[in-house]
């Protein structure tokens, strides 16, 4: 479960003070159904006197980390308190509201029935629905007047039963009335980050006789989900050097793959990441004779290709909604590999073996680039 973004609200009065607000967490589910219940929300809430602040949040809600990440939201607002909505996956499901006021560590919850346990009728979903809305202005209210939070509401009455009912008792039956949903005032849609793009440090190990090697890494790509993301990347490496007795060997691997990964929010706007990647690697050795008695018979520039799979986990934080900073380890697995050698026969020398597991740094940044 996350929060999305720092709780934002409306700009100053000049006249009178900031009316208090009380913030709205929304799950956000494939299709319009999540949009019709926050519209039937704040349908209902939109005339009491508080400032409403909607928010969206991805579908799972864990209750035991529910007053944590409640309170770290709330101490970077001016809320009084959060009412968390908790919709099933598919319609005809039992909803739930949870609420958390500012600086307590208790929740108040209520689950709406589907359909009463007393009934084998089950209610429509959009009596479900306006119940819910019901019971958040009831405790949006005991919020904003600073009283205890009582989430019972009034729900519908039965139908009788047809075995009390008198055989000659006429009943007039009247029509369900048609139930119409008004909306003023102006509809703002929910956004969130689709396109994203990073670029950063990366250094890694490579050979026994090349220890270590660094360059840049630049990637871009799209988020399928809130904290998922799928990329195309590069690596620019700096060029580096082996060299003996009788060769100079020049080596420059430019990197290039996929990489995809998933994060979880951690207090405080921090995550933890768990990300992998595949990448191809031509690599360009520029040899240069250093001694009269060795002589190139080869080309001696030439790129050899090779194949590695790699796994890292990575700790970022949010510097700003649209920025995060993040650095973390890794190890890589080498799936193809060609090897260096000079001399023939018996007397060959491997002037660079590439390591078939390579251990790994990078620091950088990420950007969300467009919304929708």
């Amino acid at each position: 479960m996350a929060l999305l973004g720092a709780l934002a609200f409306g700009p100053p009065r000049d006249l009178e003070p900031d009316p208090p607000s009380i913030v709205l967490m929304v799950p956000e589910q494939p299709g319009d159904r999540d949009e019709r219940v926050l519209a039937t929300l704040a349908a209902n809430l939109q005339d009491l006197d508080f400032a409403l602040v909607a928010e969206r949040y991805d579908a799972s809600l864990d209750l035991r980390s529910l007053v944590e990440v409640s309170q770290a939201a709330l101490e970077r607002s001016e809320a009084l308190g959060i009412l968390w909505i908790d919709l099933p996956e598919s319609p005809g499901g039992d909803l739930a509201i949870y609420v958390v006021a500012r600086d307590s560590s208790q929740i108040h919850g209520r689950v709406i029935a589907a359909a009463p346990s007393d009934s084998a009728e089950p209610w429509s979903e959009a009596v479900a629905i306006e119940t819910l809305a019901n019971v958040a202005a009831m405790a949006a209210t005991a919020l904003s007047e600073g009283r205890s939070i009582e989430l019972d509401a009034p729900t519908p009455e039965a139908s009788p039963d047809a075995s009390e009912i008198p055989p000659d008792t006429t009943i007039d039956l009247e029509p369900e009335p048609e139930l119409t949903l008004t909306l003023e005032g102006e509809v703002v849609p929910v956004v969130r980050p689709w396109l994203r793009a990073r670029a950063g440090y990366r250094g890694q190990s490579y050979a026994p006789t090349l220890a270590w090697m660094s360059g840049v890494t630049l990637a871009i790509g799209v988020r399928p989900a809130p904290r998922a993301h799928v990329e195309l990347l590069a690596d620019i490496m700096v060029p580096s050097r082996v060299s003996t007795d009788a060769l100079e060997l020049r080596v420059q691997p430019f990197p290039f793959g996929v990489a995809g990964g998933y994060a979880w929010p951690l207090p405080r706007d921090w995550d933890v990441e768990l990300a992998g990647r595949v990448a191809l690697e031509p690599t360009r050795r520029s040899a240069t004779a250093t001694s009269t008695q060795l002589a190139l018979t080869a080309s001696p520039e030439r790129v050899v290709w090779s194949a590695s799979a790699e796994l890292d986990l990575a700790f970022g934080v949010r510097l700003a909604p649209s920025a995060r900073l993040a650095f973390g380890l890794g190890l890589a697995a080498l799936l193809v590999r060609r090897d260096t050698v000079i001399g023939s026969g018996d007397a060959q020398q491997v002037v660079i073996s590439p390591s078939p597991l390579r251990a790994l740094v990078w620091a950088g940044f990420d950007f969300d680039l467009l919304w929708r």
